[in-house]
């Protein structure tokens, strides 16, 4: 985006994921499944079976706006709601932060509830963030689903411990089954259709994963999947959601076969927050020249929604593997998050957009029990709501 600090960011993000990347493999080394790795991950993305090469792209490379992209915005948008063309609009990114996704969830309810919530022309999410993106980009009708996601579960709903196997080369501490389960049973074929619905709109919905092979950044235009005829477009949807919400080594990494020349290969991808915390555009696109392009005059809004606490918590850490690299991967994704922050903050300031940010603030009586604790989510989703419900107090500068 900003050509000077968007590379120095970048290189300080690579570097710094190639280091936790590099030291949670080794802790999960050992894995004896079976692979036939994708051998260009630096130059191209392999193709999956039945879609389009365009369904993803790489999330780190610069490009000027895409015509062939802009021009059919405009003519889905010139279809079926031409009068959005003369109205601003809105976009919005929604990080990770595990169960602190609650805070998301409790925000958009309420800010349903206050009744000046936009339709957005853009949602992105990451990690916990692309669990809460596509009820975000569907809008009110899906609130419920969404409270019920961040208030009703437990951490046994959502994963099942298998460390015996992991301590025997198993890839991960856990079995992430019950929450693929649980994305399944909310994101469900009739959302998908109206996610295709939508899409047709001129409406866009992307989620990030990391490729882990090649340690980048990997865009999902999820709303071009759901109208794809592909039969398995509900699979794959589903394991890109899970996907982006893999930490390594505590969550399995998601395995996608893919095809290069007509060789099969496969790819690895886990959370999407190893790469970046918030996106607004794929790769690194000023939405305002894009949506310029697509025929738009208004400037519009960014919003951002952050998934965690503004400040750290002290907390000693063990002198283990799992712990030491679960603190530097933690702190990793949370001062990341700044940097991104900061990034689509200037360049709203560059498109002359305006910027809007939200972060958990409130503090909490208790700490969570668990990894994923129903009455702190609880206690959380009711107090942004309540905040939501009353008129929220967006942030026109990075929190």
């Amino acid at each position: 985006m900003a050509s000077g600090l968007d590379w120095r960011m970048e290189d300080r993000r690579r570097t710094a994921t190639w280091i936790v990347s590099t030291a949670l493999m080794i802790i999960i080394s050992g894995c004896a499944t079976s692979r036939r790795p994708f051998p260009e991950q630096q130059k191209s993305l392999g193709t999956l079976n039945g879609y389009e090469p365009q369904i993803r792209i790489w999330g780190d490379r610069t490009l000027e706006p895409a015509d062939d992209g802009a021009a059919l915005m405009q003519r889905q948008v010139s279809s079926s709601v031409p009068e959005q063309f003369k109205k601003a609009q809105a976009f919005l990114a929604v990080s990770g932060g595990s169960q602190n996704g609650a805070f998301g969830a409790g925000l958009l309810n309420g800010w349903t509830q206050e009744g000046s919530r936009p339709e957005f022309r853009i949602v992105t999410g990451i990690s916990t963030g692309s669990i809460i993106a596509p009820f975000a980009f569907m809008g009110p009708e899906y609130d419920e689903p969404l409270k019920l996601l961040f208030t009703q579960y437990s951490t046994k709903d959502v994963i099942s411990k298998r460390l015996v196997k992991a301590l025997f080369g198993g890839a991960s501490l856990t079995d992430s089954t019950p929450l693929l389960e649980l994305i399944a049973q909310y994101i469900d074929d009739d959302m998908i259709d109206a996610m295709a619905g939508e899409y047709a709109k001129g409406r866009r919905l992307y989620i990030g994963t990391t490729n882990l092979d090649a340690q980048r950044p990997v865009v999902w235009d999820v709303g071009k999947i759901a109208a794809s005829d592909a039969p398995d477009k509900a699979n794959l949807i589903h394991r890109i959601i899970l996907a982006s919400s893999s930490v390594p080594a505590a969550f399995p990494p998601v395995m996608f076969d893919v095809s290069k020349d007509g060789v099969e290969y496969d790819e690895l991808h886990v959370d999407g927050g190893i790469s970046y915390q918030l996106f607004i555009n794929p790769s690194s696109v000023s939405v305002r020249k894009f949506m310029e392009k697509a025929g738009f005059t208004g400037a519009g809004t960014v919003y951002v929604i952050r998934n965690n606490h503004r400040s750290s918590a002290w907390e000693p850490v063990k002198k283990s593997g799992i712990a030491i690299s679960s603190a530097a991967l933690s702190g990793l994704t949370k001062n990341q998050g700044n940097s991104d922050q900061y990034i689509i903050y200037l360049q709203a300031q560059m498109d002359e957009m305006e910027f809007k940010a939200a972060r958990i603030t409130e503090t909490f009586p208790n700490e969570p029990d668990e990894a994923f604790d129903p009455d702190y989510m609880n206690d959380m989703f009711e107090q942004a709501y309540e905040k939501a419900r009353q008129g929220y107090p967006w942030s026109d500068i990075p929190l």
